[in-house]
C-alpha cells in the first residue's frame, strides 16, 4: 500500500541526509545527457561548458505521466575568486560532471522505494546546477561585469523541460510535476516554480523545498549577475510548499 504524500515527504526528509551518503545498492545509475550548442546554445555552465541533466524514465504506466525535478544545490558566488573557484568543478563546469548519477541521493526524486514510497516509482530529473545563480541567472553572454562567466542558470532549466518534453519523455502531457530542490536549489524552486506552472496549466504542480534560506528584505539592489538583498533577516526553512 502507498503511504499518503504527506507521510512520504516527511518519512524520505528523515532519512534522506543518512541515506544519500549510503547511497543504496538498489538505486538505478542514470545517465548524464549534455546540450547540444548549436540547439541549445544558452544552456551554459559558469564557465561556458555546455550544461546537462540526468533523467530516469518511469516504467510504471500507472505514473508515466507524473514527474518530481530535483534541482540540486551547492550555494552561489559573486566576486571574481570565489567564481573561478568554482568553475574548477561540477559546481561551475561540466567537465566534471559524472557520466552517471545515483538518484536515491535525489531527495524526492529518488528511486528508493523503503524512503519514497510514494514517489519512487515516477519519472524523475535532476539538475545537477553548474551555473552558481540558484538556478535564475538569465545571461546570454559572458562580459567583464560577469568576470568573463556566465550565469545561465534559467536558461538551463528552460533547455532542460525543451527536451523533457520531446518523446520518449513528453513532459508536456504530464499530471503532476513536483518541483524540489535542496538548499540554492530549494531558493531556486522559489524562483522557478511559477514558471513551470504557467509552462504546464494542465499539470498539478507543487513546488517543495529543503533546507532552503529563507530572506525578508525591505530592500533590493541588482548587480549585472542578479539581485543581492540589503536589510535582511534570514531563517533556515526545512519544508516549504507551494501548491498550484
Amino acid at each position: 500500500m502507498k503511504l499518503p504524500a504527506s507521510t512520504a515527504l516527511t518519512t524520505l526528509l528523515t532519512h534522506s541526509f543518512t541515506h544519500s551518503l549510503t547511497q543504496a545498492q538498489s538505486s538505478v545509475k542514470t545517465p548524464l545527457t549534455l546540450f547540444d550548442s548549436l540547439t541549445h546554445p544558452l544552456a551554459r555552465c559558469l564557465d561556458g561548458t555546455p550544461a546537462g541533466y540526468y533523467a530516469q524514465q518511469t516504467s510504471s504506466l500507472e505514473d508515466q505521466h507524473k514527474w518530481v525535478l530535483y534541482l540540486n544545490g551547492g550555494g552561489e558566488c559573486d566576486s571574481e575568486g570565489a567564481c573561478m573557484d568554482q568553475t574548477k568543478s561540477a559546481l561551475g563546469s561540466s567537465n566534471y560532471f559524472t557520466n552517471e548519477s545515483d538518484t536515491s541521493s535525489w531527495y524526492l526524486a529518488s528511486d528508493y522505494c523503503p524512503y519514497n514510497p510514494t514517489l519512487c516509482t515516477w519519472n524523475h530529473v535532476m539538475d545537477p546546477y553548474c551555473t552558481q545563480d540558484l538556478h535564475s541567472g538569465q545571461r546570454t553572454e559572458a562580459s567583464e561585469e560577469t568576470f568573463g562567466l556566465y550565469f545561465s542558470g534559467f536558461h538551463v532549466l528552460v533547455a532542460t523541460l525543451d527536451e523533457l518534453d520531446k518523446s520518449p519523455y513528453n513532459l508536456k502531457e504530464a499530471t503532476d510535476i513536483i518541483v524540489s530542490g535542496v538548499s540554492a536549489g530549494g531558493i531556486g524552486v522559489w524562483m522557478t516554480v511559477d514558471y513551470i506552472a504557467k509552462r504546464y496549466p494542465e499539470a498539478r504542480v507543487t513546488g517543495k523545498c529543503h533546507v532552503a534560506t529563507a530572506l525578508h528584505c525591505t530592500v533590493l539592489h541588482c548587480t549585472a549577475l542578479y539581485c543581492t538583498v540589503l536589510h535582511c533577516s534570514y531563517c533556515t526553512v526545512l519544508y516549504y510548499t507551494v501548491l498550484y
